[in-house]
């Protein structure tokens, strides 16, 4: 999934989302295209189950989480010299 463009990963985070959703409500799904163009998956009836798709949608999570950087952590009690010119005041 390295390959796929973020916002594409996105749109099929959102899609997967959403038929998980129909699921949990009791819906039938008897397909799901999820993607679109080059990166397009057809998901027929009996690879439709609550499972299948958690496992998908953890899959783009991971994929999701690999493009954003990590998160910028301070140090504590850390000093920071401030440098103020003599001309300002």
């Amino acid at each position: 999934m390295l390959s796929i463009p973020l916002e594409e990963l996105e749109v099929q985070l959102s899609t997967v989302q959403a038929a998980i959703t129909a699921l949990l409500q009791g819906k039938r799904l008897t397909s799901l295209r999820v993607g679109s163009g080059t990166f397009q998956r057809l998901y027929t009836y009996q690879e439709l189950d609550l499972e299948h798709l958690i496992d998908l949608r953890d899959g783009l999570l991971e994929a999701i989480a690999d493009r954003y950087p990590d998160e910028v952590r301070f140090r504590t009690h850390a000093h920071i010299p401030l440098l103020v010119s003599k001309g300002i005041f």
